[in-house]
């Protein structure tokens, strides 16, 4: 199941970071990227605290960063071409660095 919800995050990521309205012509509501911020933060804190869990502090490190850059309290201001790239970034490690998959079957396909 949480494998599933890595892959929706970074699909909303994805198409996130082609949203803007410079490159696509498509313009969301500001309220959009605010939840968005509240969802990716509460997920990336979830996913650093399994990782710490599963002792592998690196990856849960990389969660805490994406946890900090993306948190709602306390925004950071970039453009919009800096938010696609971080967008980019936390849609890849969502998408493949998941601590519910099983490091044996990734190895396997």
């Amino acid at each position: 199941m949480m494998i599933i919800v890595g892959f929706i995050l970074s699909y909303i990521l994805f198409f996130a970071a082609f949203s803007d309205p410079e490159l696509m012509g498509i313009d969301f509501p500001y309220y959009y990227y605010d939840y968005l911020r509240i969802i990716i933060t509460l997920f990336a804190i979830i996913y650093a605290v399994k990782f710490s869990y599963n002792s592998d502090s690196t990856h849960s490190l990389l969660y805490v960063i994406i946890a900090i850059l993306f948190n709602p309290i306390e925004p950071f201001y970039f453009n919009s071409y800096l938010w696609s790239v971080f967008d980019l970034m936390a849609a890849g490690l969502f998408a493949f660095l998941n601590p519910w998959m099983d490091s044996k079957k990734i190895k396997e396909i």
